[in-house]
């Protein structure tokens, strides 16, 4: 059992070996993945480089519109101590300030975008209305 447990942990590292060749986006997943599902502690040294990647080189050209994934983004660098301003989410909101309707459709992204409000620090308005009243279904 245990043979296979390091097997699995290398496999994993070596993902992270190859990170230059994996998207942002791809680590993002990745991270929050191992977070997840507990077994972040075995791979703390390499969750640390990929996030500092991560902060350093933002989203990948098509992710940028991806609210699952900048929400994600958003809430793993922030919890991990590295400063995200909130403005990321400036291009989900349409000309009258609020959150755009297309969202609706958009499940997994507006329960990421949920979870970043929690990371609202005061003075953020934008995260503190989405954390009180979110886009309206209606």
């Amino acid at each position: 059992m245990r043979e296979r447990a390091d097997e699995l942990k290398g496999e994993v590292r070596q993902m992270f070996g190859a990170d230059r060749a994996m998207s942002v986006s791809a680590m993002v997943n990745l991270v929050d993945e191992l977070e997840r599902l507990g077994v972040d502690n075995h791979f703390r040294e390499e969750i640390s480089a990929a996030l500092s990647r991560i902060h350093s080189e933002g989203l990948d050209v098509g992710m940028s519109n991806d609210l699952h994934i900048v929400a994600l983004r958003f809430c793993l660098l922030r919890q991990h101590g590295f400063w995200v301003p909130s403005d990321v989410f400036d291009k989900f909101r349409d000309e009258t300030g609020s959150f755009s309707k297309d969202l609706r459709n958009d499940p997994r992204g507006l329960l990421s975008l949920y979870n970043a409000a929690h990371m609202a620090v005061p003075g953020l308005m934008m995260l503190q209305f989405l954390h009180t009243r979110g886009p309206k279904s209606h």
